[in-house]
């Protein structure tokens, strides 16, 4: 297992110097607090030494249970060359993955076989008009996600250390405590080898945001993270939504309250009319 993530760590760093992979997570919340939350994750396979494959067959079927498991609508996804799968969620309420307490969501380790399903996506502070919420997300270049073989690699995953690597390549594995390589694209000498890697985090308010700390603004409400130079960052956010319920529950009550008000007064003009002298 250590010498297959060696060799996916570095099969990584060579499809980050060719700009082959996709990661573009797409997330719109609405003023009724329901939100649509997509990702999608596609690579090149053609630039990864084997024939492109049809759509979706870099996840296995295991993977694409796990993500169904967390509640995601799992289809195939082809763009050109690019292959993988497109996942999406409905939630109808936020408040339904809201928590008053601290909460970090990982957008990159929805495949690594843990449970994710009943993680939060946001702290929620709750007000009687309006509730605060605040998001905090992860993304690690290290969580693997492709199910990659020795055919679509030309890798040897029975000696990885006979594949032949670059020197630029080992500058972009770093070794740990443990004695595991981890991935660090900060070692690429340059910067525009990546530049055309899509991996974005994309969000949609209603309202404009309280705080974020985005790296673009189409506009208040629209946010966008470039996942590539995130490094040990976190995607930060938050806005507020309106509680629907209680104002309609005030505007009913005062629309009651102005009724009354004003059959008062019609009855009260009535009696004052009525009780006028007559003169002959």
């Amino acid at each position: 297992m250590k010498k297959i993530r060696n060799v996916l760590l570095l099969l990584v760093a060579t499809l980050a110097l060719t700009g082959c992979v996709k990661f573009n997570a797409n997330m719109e919340i609405k003023k009724d607090k329901s939100m649509d939350f997509s990702i999608i994750y596609a690579i090149d396979t053609s630039a990864m030494g084997g024939e492109s494959k049809t759509s979706g067959e870099t996840f296995t079927n295991e993977q694409k249970e796990e993500l169904k498991k967390q509640g995601f609508t799992v289809e195939d996804y082809t763009e050109g060359k690019m292959k993988g799968i497109k996942i999406t969620k409905h939630i109808n309420n936020i408040d339904e993955v809201s928590t008053d307490k601290d909460a970090e969501y990982s957008l990159s380790g929805m495949l690594d076989g843990k449970e994710h399903k009943d993680e939060y996506m946001f702290k929620v502070e709750k007000g009687f008009l309006k509730n605060t919420y605040t998001a905090k997300y992860k993304f690690d270049m290290n969580d693997s996600s492709m199910d990659m073989t020795e055919d679509e690699t030309n890798f040897d995953f029975e000696n990885p250390d006979v594949n032949e690597k670059t020197e630029e390549d080992n500058n972009l594995l770093t070794t740990g405590e443990d004695g595991s390589n981890d991935l660090d694209l900060s070692g690429l000498s340059d910067p525009s080898a990546y530049a055309n890697m899509d991996l974005s985090f994309n969000l949609k308010l209603p309202y404009a945001a309280k705080s974020s700390n985005a790296d673009t603004k189409t506009s208040d409400k629209e946010l966008k993270w470039n996942l590539m130079t995130l490094g040990d960052k976190n995607i930060e956010f938050s806005f507020s939504l309106y509680n629907i319920n209680p104002i309609i529950i005030y505007a009913v009550i005062a629309l009651i309250i102005i009724a009354i008000v004003a059959i008062v007064l019609m009855v009260l003009k009535k009696n004052k009319k009525n009780e006028l002298p007559v003169t002959e």
